[in-house]
């Protein structure tokens, strides 16, 4: 069996990469609502950005924009098809961090409740309509 190939301080064995309407759109909701850190944002020859880096506890999150290098991928709002993924992130203070998203434009999918497998947890739908999930051990 092959050995993983080494990889940046700032990524991870899997970091996701979403195909999103408007990158400067989404780097600002992302930043805002859930607190990540923009990275870089590369522009593409309109001067808008094409691709984006920001990093979310130490963490790498890819995104880029629809038709980007020739891709043919939509974001679930384009395409009108929920992602049958969801982007499970560990905070600090889920309520806390539900409350803020929420004044910064996120949607509500489920408000903070701790569930039976030991997680307080919530989870909010982005610009894009990616669902999140944002938890933390119950205490």
């Amino acid at each position: 069996m092959s050995k993983p190939s080494q990889h940046s301080s700032n990524e991870t064995w899997i970091s996701p990469y979403l195909t999103v309407i408007d990158v400067d759109a989404a780097v600002d909701f992302y930043t805002r609502a859930f607190q990540f850190e923009n990275s870089e944002i590369k522009p593409g020859d309109d001067g808008k950005g094409i691709h984006a880096e920001m990093i979310y506890g130490g963490h790498l999150i890819m995104c880029g924009r629809e038709s980007a290098y020739g891709s043919l991928l939509k974001s679930p709002k384009t395409s009108g098809v929920d992602s049958p993924i969801t982007l499970c992130i560990s905070c600090d203070d889920v309520d806390a961090f539900y409350q803020k998203a929420l004044a910064q434009g996120a949607k509500s999918i489920s408000a903070p409740e701790d569930m039976f497998y030991g997680y307080r947890m919530c989870r909010l739908q982005d610009i894009d309509n990616y669902v999140w999930c944002f938890m933390k051990p119950a205490a």
